[in-house]
């Protein structure tokens, strides 16, 4: 018998390893399973912090095979655990943060089920979700759209010998080069450009540190905004200065009159617009109550503008409550006043739907991702695969967890079983998106020459002055409002320039010092439609 000593942050753990996989599989009549195991062990109670000592031992034979409860670790370790969730902390399936450490009870990164390395992670229990599916299908349009998400995978778990159900990773929200890929901060980051990122912020109440916005929320007091990263103990009051003061920067110029602040400025100087939209997308597409509210993150890397995302919380969408309409496939959540929690709620969104600037991106947007990655068949045939993947597994869990039967909260319907829960977020995705069809706003102008669509065009009317340019500065002219980027490459077609369109107004100023002198091609597009001209830059 193999006797496994650990000692990790001052706890001693005498833990029993050879032979207790088989000790748990004879009790839970458990033999094999096609997603990854995970044991926990630990002798002393998880507590919502500090984390706990444990032990890990993960089964984990790759995509496509089969786990076998007598199998070999595929990896063996620490870690700390403790609670997580708000809510979710009175369900009996409960939610987990973990931190992998080293044999010193150091932080330690590392990969889990192959996704990639970092040591902080949340073992999601989806208890009030009994698709399983809701956090995971929204994760992976946010990242079809370019955005990075959470990558996520299913995979069953015992803790002390007891056998908890079906359990879905997730990467915990962080500064990473695998996840939030911005500058990291530090405390001598405090003047200049080091002063401008990278920044994430949240909103989601005000129970942690944070400030009030000078605006006030859909109803009720100020909006509040709260400290993710750098963390409230840790920022700087020049750091806390300054992302207070871009964000009302950003409000004062979204609540004036013609969308520009007091220097002139308008709110897309601010903010990426590009982030803002797929960040309605994929809220409005599942129909989350909780969207724009809670667990709502923004992020601002350095020099760069703030961006909406990582999206983050759909245990509640996708057909999963009564609350705030979300059990109807009609209208939006960014103005539903049904809703209790509209103290949290921003007033942003009725302000972005007044502006073509950001409806017209918007009607571009949704042209583009519903021939591509928001086809009916495209997010039908992901749940169903996922399904049929987690058939076995759930019928474990819910033997576990007889709910299947019960709403365990507001949900719309209770179907019974786990085919009937899959069928009813289909359903509604279906009608979801046909609503969304026939209700999102802004013109989008499509060139039928590149699409095939069938829409006309306009004649395009396109300037570059001064063209040649000997000072540094060019403008951008033309004659339509759905440009959403720009890009110059060189004659050799490296990509030398990159941004969004800020302009509202068709026409773009940009500074090209720093490009030396040559023949650049400037490519103006919004992901359907693209124009191209020559510019020439003088010594």
């Amino acid at each position: 018998m193999k006797i496994l000593l650990t000692n990790t942050t001052g706890y001693l753990c005498l833990l029993l390893a050879l032979g207790l996989n088989s000790i748990i599989a004879q009790a839970q009549d458990f033999e094999s399973s096609n997603l990854p195991i995970i044991f926990i062990e630990t002798n002393l109670t998880i507590v919502d912090e500090p984390a706990v000592a444990a032990n890990v031992f993960i089964i984990d034979n790759g995509t496509g095979e089969i786990n076998n409860i007598d199998d070999p670790y595929t990896f063996e370790g620490q870690l700390g655990i403790e609670l997580r969730g708000s809510n979710s902390l009175n369900f009996p399936k409960l939610n987990y943060s973990i931190e992998f450490k080293d044999n010193d009870g150091i932080d330690m990164d590392t990969t889990c089920l192959g996704l990639p390395s970092e040591e902080d992670w949340v073992f999601h229990s989806s208890y009030a979700d009994k698709t399983h599916l809701r956090n995971v299908l929204a994760m992976k349009i946010s990242r079809d759209m370019d955005r990075y998400a959470s990558h996520t995978q299913h995979f069953e778990m015992f803790l002390n010998d007891e056998y908890l159900g079906v359990y879905v990773l997730m990467e915990k929200v962080k500064i990473d080069r695998n996840r939030v890929d911005i500058r990291q901060m530090d405390a001598n980051d405090i003047s200049g450009n080091d002063l401008s990122g990278g920044y994430i912020i949240e909103l989601d109440g005000n129970e942690k540190p944070g400030w009030e916005s000078s605006f006030d929320a859909l109803e009720g007091g100020k909006l509040f905004f709260q400290y993710v990263y750098p963390k409230a103990d840790l920022i700087e009051p020049l750091q806390a200065f300054y992302i207070q003061a871009y964000v009302d920067s950003f409000e004062q110029a979204l609540f004036a009159d013609d969308f520009h602040d007091s220097v002139g400025k308008h709110y897309s100087e601010y903010v990426s617009i590009n982030s803002f939209v797929d960040f309605f997308l994929v809220n409005e597409i599942s129909k989350n109550i909780d969207a724009y509210k809670l667990n709502s993150y923004m992020y601002k890397d350095k020099d760069k503008k703030l961006k909406a995302g990582p999206a983050w919380d759909f245990d509640m969408a996708w057909y999963n409550s009564s609350s705030c309409t979300g059990g109807d496939y009609e209208g939006w959540i960014f103005d539903e006043m049904t809703c209790d929690d509209l103290d949290l709620m921003p007033k942003w969104w009725e302000r972005f739907f007044a502006d073509t600037t950001f409806t017209n991106q918007l009607s571009c947007k949704w042209v583009e991702y519903r021939e591509g990655i928001l086809t009916d068949d495209n997010v039908l045939t992901f749940i169903d695969s996922m399904a049929t993947i987690l058939e076995e597994p759930m019928a474990r869990n819910f033997e576990k967890w007889d709910i299947l039967n019960e709403s365990t909260l507001d949900h719309p319907e209770v179907a019974g079983s786990y085919q009937g829960e899959i069928d009813n977020m289909k359903t509604f995705v279906t009608n979801r998106l046909q609503w969304m069809d026939e209700n999102i706003t802004g013109s989008c102008i499509v060139n039928t020459d590149t699409t095939g669509t069938g829409i006309q065009s306009a004649k395009m009317v396109f300037e570059i002055f001064p063209n040649p340019s000997t000072n540094g500065q060019i403008n951008l002219k033309w004659n339509a409002e759905n440009f959403t980027n720009i890009q110059i490459f060189s004659e050799a077609g490296q990509l030398v320039y990159e941004d969004e369109i800020v302009s509202s107004n068709n026409i773009h100023k940009l500074n090209v010092r720093d490009i030396k002198a040559g023949l650049y091609f400037v490519k103006m597009s919004n992901g359907i439609k693209f124009h191209t001209d020559k510019l020439i830059i003088l010594p």
